[in-house]
């Protein structure tokens, strides 16, 4: 079957975090669960540092791979 594998980065090309996700024909999902502090948040401009995050995803089955173009993001706390 087919299987996702994601890496969230951070700036200097570092892995913080890992997700192995199973997924059908159609669908699937991943996700991370983070400590505080593990992840350098994002601040609107004013109120501290605009740190990114760099999101890798490469989808594999039994024959072959394929790696999606890298995405940046950023994180936030929530209130």
């Amino acid at each position: 079957g087919l299987k996702a594998s994601s890496s969230l980065l951070s700036k200097d090309g570092k892995v913080l975090l890992e997700s192995v996700a199973r997924l059908d024909a159609s669908r699937g999902s991943a996700s991370f669960e983070a400590k505080p502090g593990e992840l350098e948040l994002w601040y609107p401009v004013g109120y501290g540092s605009q740190h990114l995050h760099t999101l890798q995803v490469k989808i594999t089955d039994e024959v072959s791979s394929c790696t999606w173009p890298s995405t940046t993001t950023c994180f936030t706390e929530q209130p």
